[in-house]
């Protein structure tokens, strides 16, 4: 959980790192009576294939973790090599809209 914002109902913005962790979100949620999207937000990211699979699809963060593995092995092999690897890389991502989250 990182940020509690009391807007008459209770809204929270929770990040949950891998979909196992969305389940029992989800789950946990349920046990205290709240409803997604009327009493609460969620965004993951990775965009795992079961994000679309639960109830209610996830809202997600596209990570392209394929590029970001390519990038991380070349600049092992800059260090290895002795050479300085670029500073700073920046990686495309992209927001896929679900069920999850709406605009407050």
């Amino acid at each position: 959980m990182t940020n509690a914002i009391p807007l008459g109902k209770l809204i929270l913005q929770l990040k949950c790192r891998i979909l196992v962790n969305c389940k029992f979100v989800y789950k946990a949620l349920n046990e205290y009576g709240l409803k997604i999207l009327d009493d609460i937000s969620l965004i993951g990211h990775n965009n795992y294939e079961t994000a679309e699979l639960i109830e209610p699809p996830l809202t997600t963060i596209n990570v392209p973790i394929q590029e970001l593995g390519f990038l991380a092995t070349e600049v092992l092999f800059d260090i290895i090599n002795g050479k300085q690897p670029e500073k700073r890389t920046i990686l495309e991502t992209n927001l896929i809209i679900r069920d999850s989250c709406k605009i407050i």
